[in-house]
């Protein structure tokens, strides 16, 4: 279904920060899009990619095989950070729920 396809495309690119909280983030999209849809597209088994109609290339391969090893030395170096960031999400998570405010 090409609405769902154009959903998902949103999701992965970051275009829906825009739909979502306007013209702030037109440049999150716009400077973070193209790598964020690279990255995700890059962790979907080629089947789904396939359904999806994305294209993958040697080259985004390769771009995709660089961001793996940047993320592996960055989690060498940074072992303790990792922890801290999903605890605080779902810190905000929780805390947002208890006061009935919109998680998303």
């Amino acid at each position: 279904n090409e609405q769902v396809r154009e959903y998902l495309t949103e999701l992965c690119n970051l275009a829906f920060l825009e739909v979502r909280l306007g013209r702030l983030c037109r440049g999150i999209h716009r400077v973070l899009g193209r790598s964020f849809e690279l990255i995700t597209r890059g962790a979907l088994p080629p089947e789904f990619r396939d359904l999806m109609h994305y294209p993958w290339t040697a080259d985004d391969q390769r771009r995709f095989d660089r961001y793996l090893v940047a993320v592996r030395r960055l989690h060498r170096v940074t072992p303790w950070i990792w922890p801290l960031l999903w605890k605080s999400y779902l810190l905000d998570l929780r805390t947002r729920r208890h006061l009935g405010l919109r998680v998303f």
